[in-house]
């Protein structure tokens, strides 16, 4: 019996034990305001809000640096502010930072008091993260949320509605850099005037969906606040597609093709969190130096800099997804005129074995030689029946009208194998998804690129002995011929799915899908 009652007495501790303690609400007490807020760091308090107890620590010192005065409530209710704020923090993707980060924090049905608490404790998560971002740019992890610092909170909070919007003083807050100063500019004005909404739509080429593919595309536009009305006639619907294909670097001719059929697909909360993984890759760029060439390969372009002014502009084309360019940094050390071109391994096996082993004349026609180490083999004494899947022999290409290269090739070491040249394919430059390459970049103007970034090599006031004058001379001779820059220049072979054109957001397909690994980090 005195088993039983003790095992009774336990359970009955244990239940008691096992019942949450319930919590006066703080702004039922008839106490100070400030009081209250005090109050309000308690753990058990802040557990409530989704508050760990270090950033409890931070919202002590930083409310006791001012005697825990209120900075967005009066006695009953949030100042306007307070909801001002509230209202802009709701929406933390358009400074790039995505709102999934702050799950952890418990907003739903809050009182004022409490409302005050997670918009400080936002705001500090907010500002820290448009500074430093919230990936590891190594590892690709996410951070763990960390507050700005109690010191710069407080210069923080000290609005200036005078001379800017508080969504703009927020946005000053991350790097100086001008390219991610656009990007962050450019998506706040485009949160603005479009939805942020998770709509997305199964909208097929005309080719595949004739029936569908114009009622789907009319839902989407209509959507994304394109058009006024799904029933809008057929002219205005080809302008709002024109000018939405602008807007994810599409040529605009008002046809649903693969590229404008994905992008209509696509939500607009999935080519804004683009944005984001965006404006975290410009946050983890170094500065650039005074002279430098960027490509960025969704964007097809290519731009050579000096003493931070545009020299040359570019259109290029990129891999194929399956042989897709690679992301990479380097030195551009020479220019060869009239190059040869020794084509890699994988292209002999898979495409030049096939066609010679079909007609042997293939390689004479392309103006191929084929060498066994440096000693020229005749391709009509070789029993190519032999050989089923492996090409045996070195493959070179002679300059002229026919190679692949084009008449100019820029050389930098890199362990892919990839360069910039010219090309003989000039109409490939008329699609607006230029991706048809082996991995190398082809430019559309090399000449003039050659002819400025030697007007430009120098060192120590010497300048290069090529004049544009002599390289033309060069390309008279039609010789093969070796330049050495005095002053290597870097080139950045770069990744970036969103960019701006005229203070305008511009969505470019993802063409080889890389945006998806950090997309995954963020869900």
């Amino acid at each position: 019996m005195k088993l039983f009652s003790l095992f009774a007495l336990l359970l009955v501790i244990a239940s008691c034990q096992s019942k949450p303690k319930k919590l006066i609400p703080l702004e039922n007490l008839k106490i100070p305001l400030r009081e209250k807020i005090k109050r309000s760091m308690e753990t058990e308090y802040l557990e409530v809000m989704g508050i760990d107890e270090k950033t409890g620590q931070f919202l002590t010192e930083f409310y006791g640096k001012d005697k825990f005065k209120p900075k967005w409530i009066n006695d009953s209710t949030l100042t306007e502010k307070g909801q001002q704020l509230k209202k802009i923090l709701s929406n933390k993707l358009q400074f790039g930072i995505p709102d999934s980060r702050y799950k952890s924090l418990k907003w739903k049905k809050t009182s004022f008091l409490q409302d005050e608490i997670l918009i400080t404790t936002t705001l500090a998560f907010l500002a820290k993260d448009i500074q430093s971002g919230f990936l590891h740019p190594d590892t690709l992890l996410v951070k763990t949320l960390e507050p700005i610092s109690s010191a710069e909170l407080s210069k923080i909070i000290r609005f200036d509605s005078d001379t800017m919007t508080v969504e703009q003083q927020l946005v000053n807050l991350g790097p100086a850099d001008t390219n991610y100063r656009q990007l962050a500019d450019g998506l706040l004005e485009y949160c603005s005037h479009y939805p942020t909404d998770t709509n997305s739509f199964k909208v097929e080429p005309f080719k595949k969906d004739t029936l569908h593919a114009e009622e789907n595309a009319r839902a989407s536009l209509f959507s994304k606040r394109y058009l006024a009305s799904k029933d809008a006639d057929s002219l205005t619907f080809v302008k709002a597609l024109s000018q939405f294909q602008i807007h994810n670097g599409l040529k605009p001719d008002g046809v649903i093709g693969t590229y404008t059929a994905k992008a209509l697909s696509e939500s607009t909360v999935h080519k804004l969190l683009r944005t984001a993984v965006a404006m975290e890759k410009w946050r983890w760029k170094s500065k650039y130096p005074k002279k430098y060439i960027r490509i960025n390969l969704p964007e097809f372009k290519l731009r050579l800099f000096t003493d931070d002014t545009l020299r040359s502009f570019n259109s290029i084309i990129v891999g194929k997804p399956e042989t897709p360019t690679p992301e990479l940094s380097s030195s551009i050390r020479q220019i060869v005129v009239f190059p040869y071109w020794v084509v890699p391994q994988s292209i002999c096996n898979k495409e030049i074995l096939p066609k010679v082993k079909n007609n042997v004349n293939y390689l004479a026609r392309n103006d191929y030689k084929i060498f066994r180490k440096d000693v020229e083999v005749d391709p009509k004494t070789v029993n190519w029946s032999r050989y089923k899947d492996a090409f045996p022999f070195r493959v070179r290409q002679e300059f002229g009208p026919k190679n692949s290269l084009g008449i100019i090739k820029f050389e930098f070491h890199n362990k892919y194998g990839v360069y910039v040249h010219d090309t003989p394919q000039r109409n490939l430059f008329s699609s607006d998804i230029r991706a048809f390459s082996h991995g190398c970049m082809r430019c559309q103007y090399p000449v003039q690129l050659a002819k400025t970034i030697l007007m430009k090599d120098s060192i120590r006031g010497r300048r290069n002995d090529i004049d544009t004058l002599k390289l033309d001379s060069l390309f008279a001779l039609g010789e093969n011929h070796r330049i050495d820059l005095r002053d290597p220049i870097p080139i950045f072979v770069e990744y970036k799915t969103v960019t701006v054109t005229n203070k305008v957001l511009i969505f470019h397909p993802d063409i080889y899908g890389r945006d998806e690994k950090y997309l995954k980090l963020l869900k």
